[in-house]
């Protein structure tokens, strides 16, 4: 699978391999929340936006890139109001994986399968608890986002894999500034948000 179009992970195919992938690394590519209007009543929702998965490997090393996003919403004053938006959010968060391939290789058609359920259950209490966070940072009552079962992945997830070019590696390594820690993040991720 190379380059190919977006598709949805199938929970049912990731349970039978999830022994056959280790998490290596969970790190925050960014993090973002802007106001946008005010809140016109005290009823407020959220739109959460598909997640538009991007991976890609070198041998049995995985770099997935996802970038989460909500919208909030506030109800209008009265009942023929459409909803406002008041605020959008979005944090993107960087997973790197080993496959364990002691008991033979995983098909290749399995591995999107793989990288988009347990990607997303690995990163969605990250995303859940920076919500929260950054809901009070803006003065709204904090969102407490639920709690996501696997079978509900494959209903917010689209992923597609990223060529690697030969002689390109797949990860650039930094140091940041501020903690000295090294930091990492793909060559395809770091154009995007910068």
């Amino acid at each position: 699978m190379t380059n190919g179009p977006h598709i949805q992970p199938d929970h049912k195919v990731a349970g039978t391999l999830s022994s056959r992938i280790l998490l290596q690394d969970i790190s925050f590519i960014s993090v973002r929340a802007q106001m946008i209007g005010a809140i016109k009543s005290g009823v407020l929702r959220y739109d959460l936006h598909k997640v538009m998965v991007e991976w890609s490997r070198r041998e049995n090393d995985i770099i997935a890139l996802f970038p989460f996003g909500l919208t909030v919403e506030s109800e209008g004053t009265n009942k023929e109001s459409r909803p406002l938006r008041v605020a959008e959010l979005s944090v993107a968060i960087r997973l790197d994986y080993s496959l364990v391939e002691a008991n033979g290789p995983v098909a290749a058609e399995d591995v999107p399968h793989l990288i988009g359920t347990l990607g997303y259950m690995h990163s969605w209490p990250y995303f859940r608890s920076d919500i929260q966070y950054l809901t009070t940072k803006l003065g709204m009552p904090a969102l407490v986002l639920p709690v996501v079962l696997s079978g509900e992945v494959q209903e917010r997830v689209l992923i597609s894999e990223l060529p690697i070019s030969p002689g390109e590696p797949p990860i650039i390594s930094q140091k940041s500034k501020k903690t000295g820690r090294k930091s990492t993040a793909s060559k395809s991720s770091r154009d995007r948000t910068a």
